[in-house]
């Protein structure tokens, strides 16, 4: 069974492969491109990180007051939204919903702001 697992180079094929068949055996080197780094991701005190059921990969970042959108896919940065556009304000815990949503609690101003998963648009900022 573990030989049908195709040799694909991603990490997320790796790790099922090593955690399926229980070695680690399967060697794949993974570089993203472009190769991710904190200036190009937005990365800063990274804080919380959710999902949706689109195919995307959300991370805030608290020092950073922003938000980044990655593709599940691959990894790939698809947008960092900023403080000045969305309210963030040391975003602190991001979550999704089932209606398409993203929701991002921002401790300094106590407040939550509201994405849309489609394409990262502001929705509202709740105070």
């Amino acid at each position: 069974l573990c030989s049908l697992i195709p040799m694909v180079k991603t990490q997320a094929v790796y790790n099922a492969q090593k955690d399926a068949c229980g070695s680690a055996s399967f060697s794949v080197s993974v570089q993203p491109t472009p190769i991710p780094t904190s200036t190009s991701y937005g990365f800063n005190d990274l804080t919380a990180i959710t999902t949706d059921n689109l195919g995307h990969i959300w991370v805030a970042n608290g020092n950073g007051n922003s938000v980044t959108e990655l593709n599940a896919k691959d990894g790939s940065l698809v947008q960092v939204l900023s403080a000045s556009s969305y309210g963030f304000n040391q975003p602190w815990a991001i979550t999704s919903d089932n209606l398409g949503h993203i929701w991002v609690a921002n401790a300094y101003s106590n407040s939550v702001t509201e994405l849309n998963a489609k394409d990262g648009s502001l929705v509202q900022i709740v105070e």
